[in-house]
């Protein structure tokens, strides 16, 4: 119990969340890096030239599989934690449906991107595939904003909020100060307390994402 009790102490939100970040990237790392020794994905993805409903098919099993691993995390951060911190902060059915609007959507742009690699490979070889995963994260990153609002159910801030508009307004200023280059400012929210925004976009093109709560 005083373990618990100190625990319960010096753990935040905000390094639960960090914790919990660096465990999936850790799981997913450890995990690919397995299965590419046991070369299972040579065992379950198409080897053929010749295109089948095999190929979507295999692609489906494994987005499957990846979205079953992820589940145990996805519930962690997406209602678990929050709720630990601040009960009542998201309602189950709120979760389930955002958890399953974002697993649609990702599972579209994972299938999409993988048969436009599987594309390029049967046609170009080797290098087909490299410039096809290039080109594909070219446009992740450039989408970033869309996709996360898509995903994630980031919702447009009052933008016309004199004072949103006016903290904003206040925030470029004094970093301009600092030799920095205004970007674009897009204020969004979201339902849980622990969404802090980012900068998004290509290099050059970035957008300057803030959380509402934050202004």
């Amino acid at each position: 119990k005083p373990a618990i009790h100190h625990w319960d102490l010096t753990m935040t939100y905000a390094r639960a969340r960090l914790l919990l970040g660096m465990s999936g990237v850790g799981c997913l790392v450890v995990l690919s890096t397995v299965l590419l020794l046991l070369r299972y994905p040579l065992e379950i993805l198409p080897s053929s030239e010749a295109w089948s409903g095999d190929d979507v098919a295999a692609l489906l099993l494994l987005f499957g599989c990846l979205a079953a691993v992820l589940l145990p995390l996805d519930l962690l951060g997406g209602f678990l934690l929050p709720n630990r911190w601040r009960p009542n902060t998201i309602s189950f059915g709120t979760f389930v449906a955002g958890w399953i609007r974002g697993v649609l959507f990702q599972g579209v742009l994972f299938i999409a991107s993988s048969l436009s690699i599987l594309f390029m490979g049967r046609w170009l070889g080797v290098t087909g595939a490299a410039m096809a995963v290039a080109g594909v994260a070219i446009i992740l990153v450039g989408s970033q904003l869309q996709i996360a609002k898509l995903v994630g159910a980031l919702r447009t801030g009052a933008g016309e909020d004199s004072e949103k508009v006016r903290a904003s307004e206040q925030a470029q200023s004094i970093v301009s100060k600092w030799g920095w280059k205004s970007r674009p400012i897009t204020v969004l929210s979201h339902h849980d307390t622990g969404f802090t925004g980012g900068v998004v976009g290509l290099p050059g093109m970035e957008t300057v994402v803030l959380p509402a709560a934050s202004l």
